[in-house]
């Protein structure tokens, strides 16, 4: 336990290695975000049969991987909690931890404690916490969607250019939707993103459980959340690419 008192600080480096083994989980984030995007279209369809109040957006017309389809009803309280659950229940929520794992254990940050770094002990550890932070970011986030209104969909960019869709994505993260579709401040993402971030004083070790660090995980949570709405963006191309090398492989065997 005393290999935990040791002082340590994340460099910039760590930083951008935490986001991009975030970016190295295409597999994880795709399958996430088809999942999700089949519970909003039954949702939408569902409430389409029971409501008639629609909100007019400039997002293209729906499809099995675009969330928010060209005019979508309200989502309540039981929409999010059901978007929530096939979130929560697809392979993501498996795969990304350790994806991220893998990569703090291959090129873990300068003076990382020895049980965190070394073995499958460690490993799972790693696993753990992160997908500590990642659940308890998603859970606060629902909550904050409901309390605060905020739709939990992504809208995909009206402009079809890669550098549109990329700032699109990326500053979605900060500005979203509210559930009668007008752009508002991503609250909840802040919210979940900083929920995720200072859980993990209550099992990291004790020289990474302190406000600094705790914002440093906040700040990495952003970035997940941005990095899941880049490959919700172009969830589409990702979907097309799939197909390709299935039937690729299909004719080659």
């Amino acid at each position: 336990m005393r290999n935990f008192q040791r002082h340590h600080c994340y460099s910039p480096a760590d930083i951008i290695f935490g986001l991009i083994v975030c970016c190295c989980m295409p597999l994880a984030c795709l399958t996430g975000a088809s999942a999700s995007a089949q519970s909003v279209a039954a949702a939408d369809a569902t409430a389409g049969s029971n409501s008639e109040t629609s909100i007019k957006t400039s997002s293209p017309t729906a499809s099995v991987l675009n969330y928010a389809p060209t005019a979508p009803v309200q989502f309540d309280a039981r929409d999010k909690a059901s978007y929530y659950f096939h979130n929560l229940l697809s392979f993501g929520t498996v795969l990304g931890p350790a994806g991220e794992a893998a990569g703090a254990m291959i090129l873990p940050p300068k003076h990382y404690p020895d049980p965190w770094r070394q073995g499958v002990a460690a490993y799972g550890r790693n696993y753990l916490a992160i997908l500590g932070r990642q659940q308890t970011a998603g859970f606060s986030r629902f909550v904050a969607d409901v309390a605060l209104r905020e739709d939990p969909r992504y809208y995909p960019s009206a402009n079809r250019g890669f550098a549109f869709r990329v700032g699109h994505a990326i500053g979605f993260t900060l500005i979203d939707r509210s559930d009668s579709g007008q752009a508002r401040p991503a609250l909840a993402n802040l919210i979940g993103a900083a929920a995720g971030g200072f859980v993990g004083n209550a099992y990291l070790p004790s020289n990474y459980s302190d406000l600094r660090h705790a914002g440093v995980r906040t700040g990495i949570q952003m970035g997940t959340f941005a990095v899941g709405n880049l490959f919700e963006e172009f969830a589409p191309e990702f979907e097309k690419l799939s197909h390709s090398m299935g039937n690729h492989l299909r004719r080659t065997h």
